[in-house]
């Protein structure tokens, strides 16, 4: 059956679909990789506190020793 003028067939009306580049696919994937790792920052969240209080129990150990130094011993 032929077509009137100027209607073109399904066939020809579908695109192909588009030609990724090996660069733009490894940019993708990259990215969708990025994207799932920087959803969830509970794990570095709790990291950063368990690290805030073992530098805090460091400092208020090392704050509470007695003193080494004579000019401090001197005056007190």
């Amino acid at each position: 059956m032929a077509l009137p003028i100027g209607f073109a067939s399904r066939a020809e009306n579908r695109k192909a679909p588009p030609r990724y580049t090996a660069l733009q696919m490894g940019y993708s994937c990259l990215q969708n990789f990025m994207i799932s790792l920087m959803t969830d920052y509970s794990a570095a969240i709790y990291g950063l506190i368990a690290f805030t209080a073992v530098i805090t129990a460091g400092v208020v150990y090392v704050l509470a020793q007695p003193t080494d130094l004579p000019s401090v011993k001197a005056r007190g």
